[in-house]
């Protein structure tokens, strides 16, 4: 399982939610309850996790028994510089068998109204 390519978009200082759903590879939805999730942002691939940009974590979510979960990046997560970053999702099923399923580019599209909070 796994998939690169998948370039997600944001607008700087705005609410932003990235949706998944994960699928074996017959395409068949994942039952993720018992897992835990994890979305991390990074400046480059080699940053260490403590370094990282943005990291969501999840043990509880949106609709499991089809494998699918939204994660939210607040206004505040994404007042950060505007340019490429780079992201993925790794799962750590209830086995505790870690994988990395989606890696992709994050890009962070610059504002034009500045100060509304």
């Amino acid at each position: 399982m796994g998939y690169y390519g998948n370039t997600i978009q944001c607008r700087r200082g705005d609410t932003t939610s990235i949706t998944i759903v994960l699928k074996n590879s017959s395409g068949v939805a994942i039952n993720i309850t018992g897992y835990t999730i994890w979305l991390t942002i990074k400046l480059f691939f080699n940053a260490t996790d403590t370094g990282a940009t943005i990291q969501k974590k999840a043990i509880t979510f949106t609709d499991p028994t089809n494998g699918t979960h939204t994660f939210t990046l607040s206004n505040t997560d994404t007042t950060i510089s505007t340019g490429n970053y780079v992201y993925d999702i790794q799962i750590k099923d209830t086995d505790s068998v870690i994988t990395t399923p989606i890696v992709g580019d994050f890009e962070v599209l610059p504002e034009v109204t500045i100060g509304i909070s």
